[in-house]
């Protein structure tokens, strides 16, 4: 998504919303050639936001910018949309599932589809754990993942949150045996 940062620029007026975290590190993804051309340094388009989210005014609505660092990105956010109850969760909720659109009904049948990824990027089940608590003070009427199918049943979203609750995560699923020199071979890498 950020490698459109460019175009971004190039095409519209649009004020980029970051996280501060990567405020630094992302004027260079644009080259001089579009900053020269604007008359723009890339930081005076950019609204860094701090670690602990804040409220965007949107048309008629507000969002709510929440903290999701770590789920898995260092500085990662979870937008909710006050007036229509919906959370967008990014990846969190996110799954391989074949159905790309729609919304779970099987929420057991599902978790085959969701718990890889998030074994795999999500960092601890400690993040986890302070997104959901969060998530609990919120009146939400949908979860929406960036991929896969979303929760709108309040039956479904109180597993899914239960589930992401207690599920171990990343450095909690670390396995020792991974870090070994690997043997020498003449077939390392196939």
């Amino acid at each position: 998504i950020i490698s459109s940062l460019p175009r971004w620029l190039l095409h519209t007026r649009a004020q980029i919303v970051i996280p501060s975290v990567w405020e630094r590190f992302l004027p260079h993804l644009v080259s001089d050639i579009i900053t020269d051309h604007l008359n723009i340094q890339v930081s005076d388009r950019l609204i860094p936001l701090p670690d602990h989210g804040g409220r965007l005014s949107l048309s008629d609505s507000e969002i709510i910018v929440l903290p999701a660092h770590f789920l898995h990105s260092i500085g990662n956010f979870s937008f909710y949309d006050v007036h229509a109850r919906i959370l967008f969760s990014g990846d969190i909720g996110s799954s391989a599932a074949n159905q790309s659109s729609g919304f779970v009904s099987d929420f057991e049948a599902h978790t085959a589809a969701m718990a890889p990824f998030h074994q795999r990027y999500m960092c601890s089940n400690l993040a986890a754990r302070y997104w959901v608590a969060m998530v609990r003070r919120l009146d939400v009427n949908m979860i929406i993942p960036q991929h896969g199918p979303g929760f709108s049943d309040p039956v479904m979203i109180e597993k899914f949150l239960s589930w992401l609750e207690l599920l171990p995560t990343g450095l909690d699923v670390l396995d020792p045996n991974l870090y070994q020199i690997p043997k020498k071979t003449d077939d390392n890498f196939r």
